[in-house]
Order: C-alpha cells, then structure tokens, then sequence
C-alpha cells in the first residue's frame, strides 16, 4: 500500500512541476516584458514555435531509435526506467542535454533537421529580436526579446 501511494505522489509531483514552472514563467514574463507583450500573439507564437522546435532537434539528436521504440519503453531495461530524482536531473532537465550537434546541424548539408536548426537558431531569434525594436524603444526591446528567450526556454522545456 505504501509503494503505491508512494508511486501517485511521485506522478502527482511529475505532472505538478510543468504547472508551476508554467505560472511562475508566466509571473516572471509579465514582471520583464513589456505590458503589451502578453497582447502580441506574434511574438509569443514565434518564440514558443522557436522553444518546441528547438527542444524537438535536442531530443532528435541526443536521443537514439530505442527511446522511442515502443516494444522497449515499459520493459525492465528501458532507458525511460527511471526513479523520480533521475528523471527530473536527467531526461526532464533542458540543460543537461548537447547543445553542440543541434549547433553542427547549421553546417550540415541541408535537411530537415539543419533546416529546422536554422530555424530556430538563427532565423526566428533573428525576427524576434528585429519586431521588438521594431514595435519598442531600445531598453522596452530588450525586455521583450528577455521575455521572447524565457518564453522559448519554457516551450523548449516542455517538449523535453
């Protein structure tokens, strides 16, 4: 009986973090950006499709075919076996991934993944960062494109 209220704890905890780091990103945004940043459905789009697409490259390129494989992903060996505190420190942690092959995916011969790379490495920080000087005054810009990172950083985090 105790391993299982254990085993719902650990669910609950697991399904509650994306909820709270969601609202106190949001806190977090509302206090950096800019007022109108929230009512700018182009920035915020352009910067969560800039965090899935980023975070969907680092699960491709860091994660092989048998962390999909669902013949293998309840089995004892699994790699998504894990305790609580491992998948939290390890697969469900942004930063703990390679960063460096989504950035070698700029020099590849290009496919959907580097094209994807470019997408999200160069061209959408690179419209991000044009419309808030674009739309604010220098400081008002570079707290909305802070709040464009944070809010990519979040998207990215929830892909992962």
């Amino acid at each position: 009986m105790l391993e299982i209220l254990l085993i719902v704890l650990q669910i609950a905890v697991v399904i509650a973090i994306p909820f709270g780091v969601s609202y106190s990103g949001e806190v977090l945004i509302h206090q950096i950006a800019h007022h109108e940043f929230s009512e700018l459905p182009v920035l915020t789009t352009l910067a969560r499709l800039q965090g899935l697409v980023a975070g969907g490259l680092l699960l491709h390129v860091d994660l092989n075919d048998r962390h999909y494989d669902l013949q293998f992903l309840f089995v004892e060996d699994s790699p998504w076996h894990l305790g609580l505190s491992q998948f939290l420190f390890e697969r469900a942690n942004l930063f703990a991934y390679d960063l460096w092959p989504v950035f070698r995916l700029l020099a590849e011969v290009p496919s959907i993944p580097s094209l994807l790379a470019w997408l999200s490495l160069v061209l959408l920080p690179l419209v991000l960062s044009l419309s808030c000087l674009r739309l604010w005054h220098f400081w008002e810009a570079l707290r909305g494109f802070l709040a464009c990172l944070g809010t990519a950083l979040w998207s990215a985090w929830l892909v992962i």
